[in-house]
């Protein structure tokens, strides 16, 4: 709300807490469920680096992409938008094989 009150440029730029840990969807999507539609000229929030953000399970041992579920949710709500976190390192990349 304060982003919109102060007539800020671009929209809050948030990094989702328990970034790579198992089980963390759950964190982001409660996260999104907190984000208002303040706007109805742009959105109101930029989630960063997602692939970190979508894993379910509850260990490293079953460990799993939670990204169809992320992407539902963003996809519902047009105050959010995201990246997926690629990195690269000049000319060449890192990719993750989620499968779907």
């Amino acid at each position: 709300k304060a982003n919109e009150l102060l007539h800020l440029p671009h929209s809050v730029h948030l990094h989702c807490n328990n970034l790579g840990r198992p089980g963390n969807f759950r964190t982001t999507l409660d996260t999104f469920d907190l984000v208002p539609d303040l706007n109805p000229q742009r959105q109101t929030l930029y989630a960063t680096h997602v692939q970190f953000h979508a894993y379910g399970g509850s260990t490293w041992r079953d460990i799993n992409s939670k990204a169809a579920e992320i992407a539902k949710a963003v996809n519902a709500k047009s105050q959010i938008v995201m990246d997926m976190g690629q990195i690269m390192f000049g000319r060449t990349m890192t990719m993750t094989a989620d499968d779907l």
